[in-house]
């Protein structure tokens, strides 16, 4: 598994930032999404949306057939700290 850029790029000024928490890519081209929360912020099913159409849109290309775009994978870890521990 290669790692890529985490980044998702924004087509205007006024999108959203996104930055991926582990992105990847398998030897057989399939991209993986992995996502690590410490806390619950209850928008995980939207923002893993929101990611998952990101990562395949930015696949495609002017002119590109939306069947070369390579599905992908995408898991949510929820980290829990002992009481008083925080992640820095």
């Amino acid at each position: 598994m290669l790692n890529f850029n985490p980044h998702i790029d924004k087509d205007a000024v006024t999108d959203k930032r996104s930055v991926l928490d582990v992105c990847a890519k398998t030897e057989a081209g399939k991209q993986v999404n992995l996502e690590i929360q410490v806390s619950n912020k209850y928008d995980m099913a939207k923002r893993s949306l929101y990611y998952s159409a990101k990562m395949y849109e930015e696949q495609l290309e002017e002119g590109k057939l939306y069947n070369l775009a390579k599905s992908h994978f995408d898991q949510q870890f929820d980290l829990q700290l002992p009481s008083g521990r925080s992640v820095s």
